[in-house]
């Protein structure tokens, strides 16, 4: 799995739009956006992305087992990045394909 992105510090917008408030955050670490860009592929082949919000710890860190994947992007596996992280489950999440 490749990591795309993985911000910190995320807050809800003042006002709410229809009931509901955005969140935003300011962080560009620990690993910046990296935007979708799968291979043009014959036939086009989806790409699948997820999106998870787990709640932050105050005392958040990236793990030292986890630099090297977090910075390259390679190799990521969310699931054992959550235990090293103490984050526990995710609280929302949000799916999107792709297609090359």
């Amino acid at each position: 799995m490749y990591l795309h992105t993985l911000l910190k510090d995320y807050k809800p917008a003042s006002t709410p739009v229809d009931g509901l408030y955005t969140l935003t955050s300011t962080a560009t670490t620990p690993k910046t956006w990296t935007a979708p860009a799968p291979p043009a592929e014959n036939p086009p082949y989806p790409h699948r992305y997820v999106n998870y919000l787990y709640t932050q710890p105050r005392d958040f860190s990236v793990p030292a087992s986890q630099q090297s994947a977090v910075s390259s992007g390679l190799r990521f596996n969310i699931t054992q990045f959550a235990i090293d992280a103490h984050l526990g489950d995710p609280v929302l999440g949000n799916y999107f394909q792709v297609t090359g």
